[in-house]
């Protein structure tokens, strides 16, 4: 009897160490802002969505994902499919740990991620930046680059001209 109220009392402990260790996780990357703007039949468009997935590992990976239909890119198009892949992936290596630990007031980097969809990965430039709350420990980064889309199906349907802007914006939390 003793060593079963052991057992669960130990895997309890365990549990919530594994809880704990995920929403730090979370805690300390807060997704603010996805958008795409570009130009559709001459005029400018911009969709943007709050709800997309950070990922961010110690060793330095990183990964977004976003449901295009999220940002209602397709709201007024008449070509959507419906076995489209409207996922888009952007993940690759960026420095986590310097960019968690600096504590200047901004930062620029540039590194290259894999853009995916439909299969169709390609890396991108992405200019990065870093600004610092030293008031409440809060990093701000922006991510920027300009995608070609022309091998990204789900962007070709939609119908925008090749060249379209993109912009990730969260926050990193700083570890007390």
């Amino acid at each position: 009897m003793k060593k079963n109220i052991l057992r669960i009392i130990l895997l309890t402990v365990i549990f919530l160490n594994a809880v704990n260790l995920i929403s730090q996780n979370s805690r300390m990357y807060r997704p603010l802002n996805f958008d795409l703007s570009g130009v559709k039949d001459g005029v400018s468009v911009k969709k943007a969505t709050r709800n997309f997935d950070i990922d961010v590992f110690d060793d330095g990976r990183i990964r977004f994902e976003v449901n295009l239909n999220d940002i209602n890119i397709f709201a007024d198009s008449v070509n959507t499919m419906t076995f489209l892949d409207s996922r888009l992936l952007i993940e690759g290596l960026y420095p986590v740990v310097e960019m968690r630990e600096n504590q200047q007031a901004t930062q620029n980097y540039k590194f290259d991620l894999n853009v995916e969809n439909n299969g169709v990965s390609e890396p991108m430039l992405f200019d990065v930046n870093v600004m610092y709350n030293k008031t409440n420990k809060v990093s701000t980064v922006i991510m920027t680059t300009t995608l070609n889309i022309r091998n990204y199906e789900a962007l070709i349907l939609y119908g925008l001209e090749p060249q379209i802007n993109l912009n990730i914006t969260f926050e990193v939390k700083r570890q007390q």
